[in-house]
């Protein structure tokens, strides 16, 4: 048996429901307002002139380290796809340009992700073509990038 204290009021006059409906207005427009002022003063919410690609190995990925490095039998997938790198690249305007400019870098994106394992470039696979860079790897292209970050970005070493 519900107590009468959990009990909703038997009747609502129109008056107390659209009382209660502008207070509810008053204190969203109130939070909106004041998120988009903190945003803006902490500098957030910026979307980036840059879109994403994020590469995670493959199956061909993993044999090849598992011949390469003996130290690397007891990884799986699910170890190399842990942290998946994220490519920053310039906005597109269709997933045929974003394709476009992942085979203009394809080589160097390779290179970094097998150095990142492995760094020894005489065992390195000889073909690292687009063909096989999507063989090799998954990827997936995000075309919004929103920076939530108060201080400017830096580029690294």
């Amino acid at each position: 048996m519900r107590s009468e204290r959990n009990q909703p009021p038997a009747t609502l006059s129109l008056a107390t429901l659209d009382a209660q409906r502008r207070r509810f207005i008053l204190v969203d427009q109130w939070r909106t307002t004041t998120a988009v002022r903190r945003n803006s003063e902490l500098g957030r919410m910026d979307t980036m002139n840059r879109s994403a690609v994020i590469v995670t190995p493959a199956k061909p990925f993993l044999d090849w380290l598992h011949r390469v490095d003996p130290t690397s039998a007891e990884l799986g997938l699910e170890d190399l796809r842990r942290e998946a790198t994220i490519y920053l690249a310039p906005e597109y305007d269709s997933d045929e340009e974003a394709r476009g400019f992942l085979e203009k870098y394809c080589v160097e994106i390779f290179e970094e992700q097998l150095d990142g394992w492995f760094c020894v470039p005489a065992a390195w696979p000889a073909d690292r073509s687009f063909d096989t860079f999507v063989h090799w790897f998954q990827y997936t292209l995000h075309s919004v990038i929103v920076d939530l970050c108060v201080p400017p970005l830096k580029h690294g070493e």
